[in-house]
């Protein structure tokens, strides 16, 4: 799903994770693009927040802002996943956007998906 928004495109592009928190995790069920940019306008994420509720867990892009950037507010508690196709294929680094004194990006761990056949 991923891999086909980031290698698919020549310009860099991004969209929103669709999915559900389990605990502490947050389980990524479906990426839809968005087109250009990092973020949807504060004046379009309330509209998506609506239309999504619960099942938008975060967004993705393939040309994430620095880390010296704070995430806007309306991302605090949403997972950021910055996405970039390389010579070794796809790589992948979550964040979280989070709030405490001050907005701020918190490096998360990615788990990989079980093996086909496999059941727990």
């Amino acid at each position: 799903m991923l891999e086909a928004a980031v290698l698919g495109g020549r310009t860099a592009g991004g969209g929103l994770l669709l999915g559900h928190k389990r605990g502490g995790r947050f389980i990524i069920e479906k990426a839809v693009p968005c087109g250009p940019g990092v973020f949807p306008g504060r004046n379009v994420y309330p509209r998506l927040a609506i239309q999504f509720g619960d099942a938008l867990v975060g967004f993705y892009s393939s040309s994430p802002p620095k880390r010296r950037e704070p995430p806007p507010p309306f991302s605090v508690g949403k997972v950021f996943l910055a996405v970039k196709a390389g010579p070794r294929g796809l790589s992948r680094k979550a964040f979280l956007a989070d709030y405490t004194s001050r907005f701020l990006w918190k490096p998360l761990k990615i788990a990989s998906l079980p093996k086909a056949g496999l059941h727990a």
